[in-house]
């Protein structure tokens, strides 16, 4: 994905979520909104994963309840990705 974005990543350098800043990044410049919530009073599903945009169409945003962040955060911006760009999982 970041080969198709034309984004710089060192994979070396990565730690956690720092892989997918550069998408949160491209997210934030279409004017759209990522919103990353912890709950604290959850056992299970403790994170909320929520992007929202005009480029989603009718659908405006994208949510995921998840015990994964990093799984998490990989879903949200594929799927942002794949309404709002058109973008297309290469195989």
């Amino acid at each position: 994905m970041a080969n198709d974005f034309e984004l710089i990543l060192n994979i070396d350098e990565l730690i956690g979520i720092d892989c997918y800043l550069p998408i949160i990044q491209k997210i934030k410049e279409d004017s759209g909104i990522v919103i990353i919530k912890l709950d604290g009073e959850r056992e299970k599903n403790i994170y909320t994963l929520l992007a929202s945009g005009k480029k989603l169409g009718k659908e405006e945003s994208i949510r995921l309840d998840t015990s994964n962040l990093e799984g998490g955060l990989a879903y949200i911006c594929v799927e942002y990705a794949k309404i709002a760009w058109g973008w297309k999982v290469s195989s």
